[in-house]
């Protein structure tokens, strides 16, 4: 049983979320809106997950999660609304937030992120955080703890393989020089993989931008999959397929392709 705080402006929107988290026999307190919310997360060591919407009186979501983690910065959190973009889920998701709720969202949907959230270590030292990526426990499995090093939306959890470890546990589809896998837990606890594969296109369109050294580099090729592979999270709420092919670059990384420091577009802010 986790202590859940849901701060939301929205009466129905409140009651579905509370009552949905107490049939799951969790504790569960309520905020009409930012303000409220911050006053109940108060130092946020008694809580052990908040869930957040975005638009909002008085206090915005975002607004609310900087707040938060500047209170706790272990603190987990979950934001909920019905008005964003992939570009806004990841600039709350960098602020310190774990998932991405787009409304409206199923029951199952909920609680898939409300167990994948608890599942992340409430830690801030990096030292002691579990950092493995390797293929991990199911739930209900001894042992089962999702990596700090992952990416949640719409109750989707997901996480990179190390090359070594993706090569000796799953096979690369054929077709595809360049690519990285994934394992995912979904809502319903399910775990999966999937392979996200450049064309050759996108490997021309890599190296003509960034360089040749950006395909070697598994930092940037796993926050590229990972945007791709969010993107599809976001757009159809569904499980992803064996294998998600790249047919073109999320619009962030274009704009970033002059940078001289590209990396790290999608990484979370924790």
């Amino acid at each position: 049983m986790a202590r859940i705080l849901v701060v939301d402006d929205t009466r129905n929107i409140r009651k579905m979320v509370e009552l949905t988290l107490k049939q799951n026999n969790h504790e569960v307190e309520t905020a009409n809106d930012g303000e409220e919310g911050l006053t109940k997360f108060g130092d946020g060591i008694t809580w052990d997950l908040t869930i957040v919407d975005q638009q909002m009186p008085k206090i915005e979501g975002r607004e609310f999660v900087k707040a938060a983690r500047k209170r706790d910065s272990s603190t987990r959190i979950i934001m909920m609304t019905a008005f964003a973009t992939t570009e806004l889920a990841a600039d709350i998701m960098q602020a310190g937030a774990l998932d991405f709720l787009r409304k409206p969202f199923s029951t199952e949907t909920l609680r898939g992120a409300v167990d994948a959230a608890l599942s992340h270590p409430k830690l801030e030292d990096e030292e002691n955080a579990v950092a493995s990526v390797q293929p991990l426990p199911k739930p209900g499995e001894k042992g089962f703890v999702i990596p700090r090093r992952s990416y949640c939306f719409n109750g989707f959890t997901f996480w990179a393989l190390p090359r070594e470890i993706a090569e000796s546990s799953t096979q690369k589809p054929p077709g595809f020089e360049t690519g990285m896998s994934f394992q995912i837990r979904n809502p319903d606890g399910a775990m999966t993989h999937c392979f996200v594969g450049l064309t050759e296109h996108i490997r021309q369109q890599l190296q003509q931008d960034f360089g040749a050294d950006a395909l070697a580099d598994e930092t940037f090729l796993t926050e590229l999959c990972s945007e791709v592979l969010s993107n599809h999270f976001w757009k159809n709420a569904s499980p992803a397929p064996e294998v998600l092919t790249v047919y073109e670059l999320p619009n962030r990384l274009l704009t970033q392709s002059r940078s001289p420091h590209p990396w790290g577009f999608f990484t979370r802010g924790r």
